[in-house]
């Protein structure tokens, strides 16, 4: 207990708060506690575990106050403090805001983490990084996140991907985006390595986002893609539109479910123009959806893309790639290692005139390792059966351009030339090795697309006659192109749309089909139980004005050849593998109809 001058008189006049703290601390001390302090007007000390502080004076405890480590509002904070003191703000029930933590630091209260709280999130076990160095080498290795810097577990929780397992990472509106159980998890505006609030005071814009989206069912969120300037989520069974009103933040953001298509938890979808692409696994083979968002309905749609080839695309899809450039899908699958499947589109007027699916087939050893678009060029990752890993480059464009058309072509730079005048031969080397044949060709004004005569040496050199190091030459893998064309039906309009007439025997007669800046094809004719019937076509007519020597003429015109089968009994065929470019643009076919039922 300490008391005060009566303030009566000049001699008497009242001390100062400073002064009656360091008379409390000195009566603190003879009272045992031997650590008090003084800070200004404030008395610090240690007292006992479950201790009560009472704190009396003639105003009724409105001159003086005491306090552990909590008090009811900032406001009742002293002007100074001890350097460190950390005390804890008790929220307001009217206001619904929530406790924090300041820290006296060099003059000021700051917000900052409560006791052991400073904890942050393990690096080891979070998104790693690979990094570009400036000499063109690439190092791997465990990113920096920020640890708590304000509240505490309650009031400023661990992201809700701490302890459970990230299913995904995307950006989104410049966030570091994460899925884990049915959690959405968005980092802090621009700062990808902060998961924490902020402040705990109140709630800005740009602090991280943790929503869960929450329906009947469990839905663990698997694959995130944008969109048309939306963000839609995936789980096996759920599709979920992330709102975010005018300001994309905590206070606003919502997740609602749109529709409801399976989707395989392992295939990232992937967006195209105003469409996203995701597969499902069925039974034995996969369906492909393109989802839509109608922006005069508000609502989100699927339609399956792949119903025309139910059976035709495998289980197991590992990786899409999509070009909005050349409006292509590509995928590919591990139970068939080396095969690209592809889907291609044509819209016009908002129609979607073509919807084709085809493949492109590698070599058995291979095994395609990743994929991915870039401009008009697709690349490629492969291994093969001596573990070697490749990076190739493919040019997806309707131009052929003038090249010969091989895989992983090479030009003349690209191989070592030399000739032998004692034995008059050229010897070629390739960069890479190839257990098959390789074809090379003399590309250049006056000898285009002529073929050499090359005898293998071994995998990485051939041998051919005559002295060609002066020439321009190009070689590579030949490869075969092949297309098999749909059964074909005639067509009858009804209320719901065209629908093929099977009640009868269609006799197919002909086929004419247009070609385009053609050099070689053939059609390959194979009716039910018979052989083969090939027809031929190349560029080669004589008296053509384009019909020169040592050069592969191209033409554009229509190919006409005899089918003489039934529409359901025969296999037609068009193929190429020649190195020289084969361009359909439509067909026409002529046929003889016999109704098997008559109306009278």
């Amino acid at each position: 207990e300490t008391s005060t001058e009566d303030n009566t008189s000049a001699s008497t006049a009242l001390e100062g708060t400073a002064a009656i703290a360091e008379e409390l601390r000195a009566d603190a001390i003879t009272k045992g506690y031997s650590d008090a302090t003084v800070t200004g007007p404030v008395l610090t000390f240690t007292c006992p575990d479950n201790a009560d502080i009472t704190v009396l004076d003639q105003f009724g405890g409105g001159a003086m106050q005491a306090y552990n480590y909590r008090v009811q509002s900032f406001d009742r904070l002293p002007p100074a403090e001890k350097e460190g003191r950390l005390v804890r703000i008790q929220g307001n029930l009217s206001t619904a805001s929530e406790d924090y933590w300041v820290e006296y630091s060099d003059g000021v209260w700051v917000e900052t983490f409560g006791w052991d709280s400073e904890e942050g999130l393990d690096a080891t076990t979070m998104p790693h990084v690979l990094q570009r160095n400036s000499d063109g080498t690439f190092t791997f290795k465990v990113h920096t996140y920020e640890t708590r810097t304000c509240g505490d577990t309650d009031t400023n929780a661990d992201p809700t991907f701490v302890g459970q397992t990230i299913n995904s990472i995307f950006i989104y509106k410049g966030r570091m985006g994460l899925l884990s159980g049915e959690n959405l998890i968005m980092s802090e505006v621009s700062n990808f390595e902060n998961y924490y609030r902020t402040t705990v005071v109140q709630v800005f814009a740009s602090d991280r986002i943790d929503v869960a989206s929450i329906t009947g069912r469990v839905n663990n969120l698997s694959h995130a893609t944008s969109f048309s300037d939306n963000l839609i989520l995936f789980s096996d069974a759920r599709q979920f539109k992330v709102d975010g009103g005018e300001t994309f933040g905590p206070a606003t953001v919502s997740i609602t479910p749109s529709t409801a298509f399976s989707c395989s938890t392992f295939t990232q979808p992937v967006a195209s123009g105003p469409n996203i692409f995701f597969v499902t696994d069925g039974a034995n083979h996969s369906t492909f959806r393109e989802l839509f968002v109608d922006e005069d309905l508000k609502t989100v749609d699927a339609d399956e893309v792949s119903v025309q080839v139910p059976r035709y695309i495998p289980n197991d899809i590992r990786k899409m790639s999509v070009s909005s450039f050349d409006d292509i899908l590509v995928c590919h699958s591990g139970t068939q290692p080396n095969t690209l499947y592809t889907y291609k589109w044509y819209v016009v007027g908002g129609d979607k005139v073509q919807s084709a699916w085809g493949k492109w087939e590698f070599a058995n050893d291979v095994v395609i390792l990743g994929h991915e678009f870039l401009d008009d060029y697709l690349y490629v990752v492969t291994k093969d059966a001596n573990d070697v890993v490749t990076l190739s480059r493919m040019l997806i464009d309707p131009t052929l351009g003038s090249g010969v058309l091989l895989d992983n072509r090479l030009d003349t730079s690209d191989m070592t030339v030399s000739y032998d005048s004692i034995t008059d031969k050229t010897t070629i080397v390739t960069p890479y090795a190839y257990s098959g044949e390789l074809e090379f060709y003399v590309n250049e004004t006056g000898l285009a697309g002529y073929k050499l005569d090359v005898t293998k040496v071994n995998d990485t050199t051939y041998r051919v006659n005559e002295d060609y190091t002066s020439n321009a030459l190009q070689g590579g893998v030949p490869y075969t192109f092949d297309y098999t064309f749909s059964t074909q039906f005639i067509r009858q309009e009804g209320e719901t749309g065209s629908s093929a007439i099977q009640d009868g025997r269609l006799q197919l007669r002909y086929f004419s089909m247009l070609y385009l800046d053609s050099a070689y094809f053939r059609a390959e004719v194979t009716p039910t139980n018979n052989q083969t019937f090939t027809h031929e076509f190349n560029a080669r007519v004589l008296a053509d004005s384009d019909n020169i020597t040592n050069i592969m003429p191209k033409d554009t015109g229509e190919f006409r050849f005899p089918i003489f089968a039934q529409n359901t009994n025969v296999e037609v065929k068009v193929i190429n593998d020649k190195a020289f470019p084969c361009s359909c643009g439509s067909v026409d076919w002529e046929a003889m109809f016999y109704p098997k039922t008559q109306r009278i």
